[in-house]
């Protein structure tokens, strides 16, 4: 699922990857990772140029890559998931060069670190109130998940499943007593037979 269309691996626009990044990386990461390329002279009188650069490649290498060979890609960008460490890094080290501009100026380091909390605070809420399904997020620019739902792949790996099994078996809905055969719509290409409600038969 992308853009709102079912689309075979091998039939995924170029951009297939870049967007999957802006739409599903926290704004902590995205924000600061596009602008450490602002500050990047400065990034590199401060730190070791090789180490720096080799980050970069390591992030931005990858994706090109992939677009120029035209890859195949599963489900969002998991297989590129090695290239986030990397970015995580630049991103650390744009907010610390951020901060010594402002190593003088006390009410300017307080208001840089209160962006930083909210450009962090909605992947962080979505952990704590998902802990279970990390990988479904989607940042404000992907609409979060409610905006992603319907045009993007979200639980591909379908672990909210036995999540959904035991809150229709509190509701009543599945019982062990059931006499009636339940069948259960799914989009997955491989489904187990429908059979009569156990519960047990759907984890």
């Amino acid at each position: 699922m992308f853009s709102g269309e079912n689309l075979l691996s091998d039939d995924t626009a170029w951009y297939y990857s870049v967007l999957w990044v802006v739409k599903t990386v926290p704004l902590f990461t995205l924000v600061s990772f596009i602008g450490s390329i602002f500050v990047l002279p400065t990034i590199l009188k401060r730190y070791n140029t090789t180490a720096v650069l080799l980050a970069y490649f390591a992030t931005l290498f990858p994706v090109a890559y992939i677009i120029y060979k035209d890859s195949i890609l599963h489900d969002g960008w998991r297989h590129l998931m090695f290239i986030y460490p990397s970015m995580v890094v630049i991103a650390a080290v744009f907010w610390v060069v951020l901060e010594s501009f402002f190593q003088n100026n006390k009410t300017g380091r307080y208001v840089l670190w209160g962006v930083i909390g909210l450009l962090a605070a909605d992947a962080v809420l979505f952990i704590v109130r998902n802990p279970q399904y990390p990988y479904v997020y989607f940042n404000p620019i992907g609409g979060g998940i409610k905006g992603a739902y319907g045009y993007y792949e979200t639980d591909y790996w379908g672990v909210s499943v036995r999540q959904a099994i035991d809150w229709m078996e509190k509701e009543g809905i599945l019982s062990p007593q059931m006499q009636d055969t339940v069948t259960l719509g799914t989009t997955f290409s491989t489904t187990p037979a429908a059979s009569p409600a156990t519960g047990s038969t759907a984890r």
